[in-house]
């Protein structure tokens, strides 16, 4: 769609971190990752594997990785 910025799935999930105000190392943990990867992979430096995807998302997060790929949270992840 013309006009239309896409926001990397990394930043899309940092900002909902960050909303969220869990700690990085907590969710990198839970996730099963290390944390110096995680925290590579949340600046953009690494691509984000679709596995690590999910262990973020389910298991670090308890959400459903599909929310990333939404135009916007939805409400009931805010």
């Amino acid at each position: 769609m013309p006009g239309t910025v896409t926001v990397p799935i990394y930043r899309r999930i940092r900002v909902f971190i960050q909303s969220k105000d869990y700690v990085f190392k907590d969710i990198a943990v839970k996730a099963g990752i290390n944390p110096k990867r995680f925290y590579k992979l949340l600046d953009g430096s690494y691509p984000i594997e679709a596995e690590e995807l999910e262990s973020i998302c389910v298991k670090g997060l308890g959400v459903n990785p599909a929310v990333f790929f939404e135009g916007e949270f939805s409400k009931t992840e805010k």
